[in-house]
C-alpha cells in the first residue's frame, strides 16, 4: 500500500512512500506511458519525502535512521546522510580507528544519526533541515551528480552540520517554507505544543499549546499560478490522532477552527490546503477523502469510495484536481465539485 505521497512545487512529479520500504517517482499525468522509477535504499519504512524546487533531487527520511538524496531522473542515491556532523573522510577514519585510538575518539564526536523523524529542503534548497530526537539540525551540502559506472563506490557529495537548535522535547514533525527565503520553522513536539523557531537567532519566538501530540504540520504556501492576500499565508494546519485537524494563525495563540468529522484514530492520514486557500482536504480511515470549508468548518464534499484507508491527499497547484493515495496501492484523481 501507499503510506504517503509528495507532489513537486510545479505539480509535474509525484513521489510515493510504499509499504515495501521503496520510493516510487512518476509523472503527475497518471496516463503517461512511462512507468514509475523505483528506488531501494532504506531498510525500514520511509517516513517522509521532499522534492527540491528544480525537481532534480528527492530527499527521503527512513525509520532506519538514514536520510538519502536521490537523483530524481535515475532514482539513484547521490548522498547518504548517516552521521550527525558530516561525511568528510568517513572511509579513511573507519580504516584508521582500529589502529589509532585518537581516530576512534574523533569518530565518537561524529556519532551516527538516531531517531531521525523528518527532513526537508530549506531556504530555497540551500540547506537541509532535519529533526533528530529533540534537536533541529541545519546542514550545508554539496551534490555531485556525476556517477562513474565502473567506480560507483566513489561519491563526492558532501554535507556538514551548520547549526542546531534544541526543542527540549522530542520533535514529532517540522514544517518550513522552501519556495521563499524564510528563517522561520514550525516544530511540533511530544509535549503537545507547536513552536515557531527563528533559525537566525536560534530561539523560540512563539509557542502554541495543543491537546494531543502532533504528527503533521502544513503551511499555506499558495500556488505558483495564484496570488493570495497576505494574511492567508499566516495560516497553518496541525493534525493529531484522535483530535482531527486544527487551523491556526501565527498571530493568534488560540486555535481558530477544528475539523474533526473524518476518522483518524490509528493511521496518520495527511491533510493539505487547496491552491486557492479556501478549503482543507484530508484522508480518512473510513475509505473516503474529506473536503472542508475553512470559513465555516463544515464538510463540503466526501470524495470517492476507496477500497481501503485514504492515507494522503494532494492538490494539483495548476488545475482543479485532487489526488488521493490509498492503502490498496492506488492513486486516484478527482475533480471536486
Amino acid at each position: 500500500g501507499i503510506l504517503g505521497m509528495c507532489l513537486s512545487r510545479d505539480g509535474s512529479l509525484f513521489s510515493t512512500r510504499m509499504a515495501d520500504k521503496s520510493i516510487h517517482t512518476f509523472s503527475s499525468k497518471l496516463t503517461a506511458p512511462k512507468p514509475s522509477r523505483v528506488g531501494h535504499n532504506h531498510k525500514n519504512l520511509v517516513s517522509s519525502s521532499c522534492w527540491s524546487l528544480d525537481n532534480q533531487w528527492l530527499l527521503t527520511t527512513g525509520e532506519d535512521e538514514k536520510m538519502v538524496i536521490w537523483h530524481a531522473q535515475k532514482m539513484e542515491p547521490l548522498m547518504l546522510m548517516e552521521r550527525r556532523e558530516h561525511n568528510l573522510n568517513l572511509k579513511r577514519d573507519k580504516e584508521q580507528s582500529s589502529i589509532n585510538p585518537k581516530t576512534a575518539i574523533a569518530d565518537s564526536n561524529n556519532p551516527p544519526l538516531k531517531r531521525i523523524k523528518q527532513s526537508q529542503f530549506y531556504y530555497r534548497d540551500k540547506f537541509i533541515l532535519a529533526a533528530q530526537g529533540a534537536d533541529l539540525l541545519l546542514y550545508k551540502y554539496h551534490l555531485d551528480p556525476k556517477i562513474d559506472d565502473i567506480r560507483r563506490y566513489i561519491n563526492k557529495s558532501k554535507y556538514k552540520l551548520s547549526s542546531s537548535f534544541s526543542a527540549q522535547s522530542t520533535i514529532t514533525c517540522i514544517s518550513a517554507v522552501n519556495c521563499i527565503y524564510s528563517h522561520l520553522v514550525l516544530v511540533g513536539t511530544t509535549n503537545k505544543s507547536v513552536r515557531i523557531v527563528d533559525m537566525n537567532k536560534g530561539e523560540t519566538v512563539c509557542q502554541y499549546e495543543k491537546m494531543h501530540p502532533i504528527y503533521q504540520i502544513v503551511q499555506n504556501t499558495g500556488s505558483p499560478s495564484l496570488s493570495h492576500q497576505q494574511d492567508s499565508y499566516n495560516l497553518f494546519l496541525t493534525a493529531s490522532l484522535g483530535d482531527g485537524i486544527s487551523l491556526w494563525d501565527v498571530r493568534s495563540p488560540k486555535c481558530l477552527r477544528t475539523f474533526s468529522q473524518h476518522l483518524c484514530r490509528a493511521v496518520p492520514v495527511g491533510c493539505t490546503f487547496s491552491p486557492c486557500g479556501r478549503y482543507v482536504a484530508c484522508g480518512s480511515e473510513n475509505k473516503m477523502a474529506f473536503i472542508y470549508d475553512i470559513r465555516q468548518g463544515a464538510v463540503l464534499e466526501k470524495v470517492g469510495k476507496h477500497r481501503d484507508v485514504v492515507t494522503d491527499v494532494v492538490y494539483n497547484p495548476d488545475r482543479v484536481l485532487l489526488y488521493t493515495s490509498c492503502m490498496d496501492g492506488k492513486i486516484r484523481v478527482f475533480k471536486p465539485q
